[in-house]
């Protein structure tokens, strides 16, 4: 080996005789190639947070954090924790969103210096590289005897192999273990390596991925502006997403046009970056205001189905994207360092270059791509963005010409709406007749969301998401609101004089929120189980006595059930109740008997249980089985004389109404659940509280009769003393609070009936 290296020197020196302007230039070029090694070492030998990430990589990592956060919600949201994944099936959805985005999380937290470190090593092997190729140009005689001499040492390495092998003492089984780990790992390498370099960001097929997304996105956009954003937001956001899709396309549109017709037939790096970041942002718009909007202004929830088809094309795009970005942001922070680091060395001409090589570099990277990203599918994008531009701007013209001529068209919907009642002659005992007129539910803002592009994106129709009328006469609903207002997802109709309900109310199926309290109805007869996406259900003080039992105390979403107030309400014992999802029962003030199974089984998420005012002489059989989930259990009013024994393993309970019954003891263990101070029972505790006054223990028990539970409040049915009426307001108006006595709840019931 040592004369192959005589040799070698002698070569090389023969070479400078020869040629030696040649070398000089070799020399020459070989100077900023080992000034940019020197740099690159530099960078890698000072990697921090501040300066290879920075405020840009935070920004992401703070994105994804916050599509984390998105998917925890959403699978609280849609009730993931309370029936889990199997009986709610659409929560996987959030829960392997969230996954995947802490995962990824996790791996860009704790690898980014890894990547930089990669990024930096092929940076100086490109460089070797590019060097490489510049001896084989200048030295290809040189390198011929190299390779020469090269071979002649691998024939003597070749000698000395088998010596190896023969000392080799490892058995064979190890041997075969080595291999096949050895096989495995080489085998995902070369898949890593084979996606890397195709289909990664700097991959040659990566426009395919970038721009195959985007197709897929569109298709995505369409459906879900015809079918579910037309149908919960109002049309002037509707408007304004018809805009955002329309500069988007039109992106595309210029992009397609300039690399097929322009001078320059490339797409170039910056308007593949700026495609991938505007990709993110939109995807966000796109998934985050259907859901958030119609919830923070109107309050009305998007079902889980709708939130599915919304999120799941905005996820994949943001899971696949944002590695992407972080990715460039490392990359383009180690450009930014490259120079930095090269003007502080102060050789003006070796920025230049290094500069000009930087630049190299990212023509080189869209050479390639655009050469692999063949015309047809250029001619394809073009196309489908044309379309998608003509669609979204017909639709515009179409929607801001409706918004020109609103005042016409919500005539046209009075009309429509026109009850043959609204206007009726009523005879009086004299023999003479007086006009009565009810009020038109279109009027006044009844539809407080008007959708009237949904499924017509076209044609203008009279649909609406929320109906809400509140102290009009309104005795019946139109018939029509049936096949009308396909969109309804939101009904208040409250102290209005409702008296019956229109047929086949089960066709309304997008259904989530009914409010039809303070009103005249003796009947109930709508099987709710059609409502799939029911949440909240509400029809106290009317006079309800025949109703859908089955329908409503077997519904699989419902969460929120108030039905107080209705005296001839009955439960029968022949219904099988099982309600997985209910959190909130109210039954005050019904005078009527539980059914005998009446816990955990029938109510496995019940936290609030509202009974005052009914006969409950005994306690369903299983009613202890609920002691780990109430938190709140009002029985006011309802003819006890004993407590049982199993209300000392109620152990969450918050709130305890026991007012006015005959109870005569009362468990000190349950006592001392609601206390803060055993000796001073005077003390309230503002987070636990019972109420025992009107029983005769508030008499005969020494400890309880100085205690605030034995304190008379400003009426039977409210939870605060007469002092107190005049303090703070909550906005919602309680119905055993709305009296004089305690200031119609503090207020809260002169400015509305609405109780949440």
């Amino acid at each position: 080996m040592k004369e192959v290296n005589a040799k070698d020197i002698e070569i090389i020196e023969k070479k400078k005789g020869i040629d030696p302007v040649e070398n000089d230039n070799s020399l020459e070029e070989a100077a900023p190639r080992k000034q940019v090694n020197d740099l690159l070492s530099s960078i890698e030998s000072n990697i921090s947070y501040r300066k290879n990430v920075g405020c840009q990589g935070t920004s992401i990592l703070c994105l994804i954090f916050l599509l984390i956060g998105l998917s925890v919600y959403g699978f609280h949201l849609y009730s993931g924790f309370t029936c889990g994944m199997t009986k709610c099936p659409g929560t996987a959805f959030f829960f392997v969103f969230g996954l995947l985005n802490t995962l990824l999380f996790l791996y860009l937290i704790i690898c980014w210096k890894k990547l930089v470190k990669k990024r930096i090593t092929d940076l100086k092997e490109e460089e070797k590289d590019t060097d490489d190729n510049n001896n084989d140009n200048n030295n290809s005689k040189t390198e011929q005897d190299k390779k020469e001499e090269g071979n002649e040492s691998n024939k003597e390495d070749e000698k000395e192999i088998p010596q190896k092998v023969e000392n080799d003492t490892d058995t064979a089984k190890e041997k075969k273990e080595k291999n096949v780990k050895s096989k495995t790992k080489l085998q995902i390498t070369k898949v890593k390596n084979i996606y890397n370099n195709f289909f990664e960001f700097r991959g040659k097929y990566y426009l395919y991925t970038l721009y195959g997304s985007e197709i897929l996105e569109k298709t995505s956009q369409t459906y879900n502006y015809i079918y579910i954003y037309t149908c919960i937001l109002p049309y002037w956001v509707t408007i304004l997403f018809c805009i955002l899709f329309i500069i988007d396309s039109g992106i595309l549109v210029k992009t397609m046009y300039n690399s097929l017709f322009g001078t320059r037939t490339i797409i170039s790096t910056g308007e593949r970056n700026s495609q991938l970041a505007r990709d993110v942002v939109f995807d966000l718009i796109c998934g985050v205001t259907p859901l958030l909007l119609p919830y923070l202004m109107y309050d009305i929830p998007t079902n889980i189905n709708e939130a599915i088809f919304i999120l799941l094309v905005p996820s994949l795009s943001w899971f696949s994207k944002v590695h992407s970005l972080f990715e460039e942001v490392l990359f383009r922070n180690i450009d930014v360092l490259l120079l930095k680091v090269e003007e502080q060395e102060s050789v003006s001409i070796n920025r230049n270059r290094i500069s000009m090589y930087r630049l190299s570099i990212s023509e080189k990277e869209e050479k390639m791509q655009s050469k692999y990203f063949i015309k047809p599918v250029r001619q394809i994008l073009l196309f489908i963005g044309i379309v998608h531009v003509l669609f979204f701007a017909s639709v515009f013209f179409v929607q801001l010409s409706h918004g020109i001529n609103l005042r016409k068209h919500d005539e046209t919907c009075r009309k429509q709406y026109q009850n043959d009642n609204d206007n009726i002659n009523v005879a009086n005992n004299n023999n003479t007749t007086t006009s009565k007129s009810y009020h038109n539910i279109w009027s006044n803002n009844g539809c407080q969301v008007k959708t009237p592009f949904c499924y017509s994106v076209f044609v203008p129709t009279c649909n609406c998401a929320y109906l809400s009328l509140d102290s009009v006469n309104v005795p019946t609903l139109p018939d029509n609101i049936v096949y009308d207002m396909t969109s309804l997802k939101r009904v208040e109709v409250i102290n209005c004089n409702l008296t019956t309900l229109p047929k086949n109310m089960e066709n309304l199926k997008l259904m989530a929120f009914v409010d039809l309290s303070y009103n005249k109805l003796t009947e109930f007869n709508i099987d709710v189980k059609e409502w799939i996406y029911l949440i909240r259900l509400n029809f106290q003080f009317n006079n309800i006595s025949k109703y859908n039992m089955e329908s409503v105390w077997r519904h699989p979403a419902l969460k929120y059930l108030l039905a107080s107030g209705n005296p001839n309400f009955v439960i029968s014992n022949n219904v099988e109740i099982h309600m997985p999802m209910l959190a909130w029962l109210d039954l005050r003030n019904n005078s009527m008997q539980l059914p005998n199974k009446f816990g955990k089984d029938q109510f496995p998420a019940l936290l609030y249980l509202y009974l005052s005012g009914n006969n409950i002489n005994t306690f369903p059989d299983n009613f202890d089985t609920l002691n780990d989930n109430l938190l709140d259990m009002y029985i006011a009013q309802c003819h006890i004389y004993t407590l049982p024994s199993y209300l000392s393993t109620f152990k969450f309970l918050e709130y305890f109404d026991a007012r006015d019954n005959n109870i005569s003891v009362v468990d000190p263990t349950f006592q001392s659940i609601f206390y803060d101070d055993e000796n001073d029972k005077s003390k309230r505790n503002d987070n636990r509280q019972a109420y025992f006054s009107g029983n005769p223990v508030c008499h005969t028990d020494v400890n309880l009769k100085n205690s605030f539970s034995c304190e008379e409040m400003c009426s039977n049915y409210c939870n605060y003393k007469k002092e107190e009426v005049d303090q703070g307001k909550n906005g919602y108006c309680f119905a055993g609070c709305n009296s004089e006595e305690c200031n119609y709840d503090q207020g809260d019931c002169n400015e509305n009936l609405q109780w949440v």
